[in-house]
């Protein structure tokens, strides 16, 4: 799993299919840590940003396949990022998963519920987010429906 972890660049796991990467929007540092660590451990390509200004540029260079998206940002909010990634064609396959803070009304989240793939609240069961993430690079198992709390 850590074979190539010395072809690791800065934002994350490098990989030569880049559409099967995922790019980590995130402002908490110990969360995004904790993520990036599994995602190598697992062997799964990644980039990581803290804020949407950041995220934007790694959209459009490395139009990761999955997106994990915190909504309240710096900078750029993830509902402002969500719309670029749904009105930019090149990333309209993108599988979205949208991380909330269990403060958020339902009538945010229902609003999301169109544009992105699945929600998480905070605190995120990493096991259910990781099987997400495998589900939206196409790696799912057979048989394992997804759960969402």
């Amino acid at each position: 799993m850590l074979k190539n972890l010395a072809n690791r660049g800065r934002g994350g796991y490098m990989s030569n299919r880049l559409s099967d990467s995922v790019l980590l929007i995130e402002d908490n540092a110990e969360l995004v840590t904790n993520l990036e660590y599994i995602l190598r451990v697992e062997g799964i390509a990644f980039r990581s940003a803290l804020d949407g200004l950041t995220a934007i540029p790694l959209l459009r260079r490395y139009m990761p396949r999955v997106v994990v998206l915190d909504l309240y940002l710096p900078h750029m909010t993830g509902f402002e990022v969500l719309d670029y990634i749904r009105s930019n064609a090149g990333l309209a396959g993108t599988h979205v998963i949208v991380l909330s803070g269990a403060t958020q009304s339902s009538r945010e989240l229902e609003s999301m519920a169109d544009a992105a793939d699945t929600h998480f609240c905070k605190p995120v069961d990493l096991d259910l987010l990781i099987d997400e993430i495998r589900r939206g690079l196409g790696q799912a198992q057979a048989g394992s429906a997804p759960e969402h709390p």
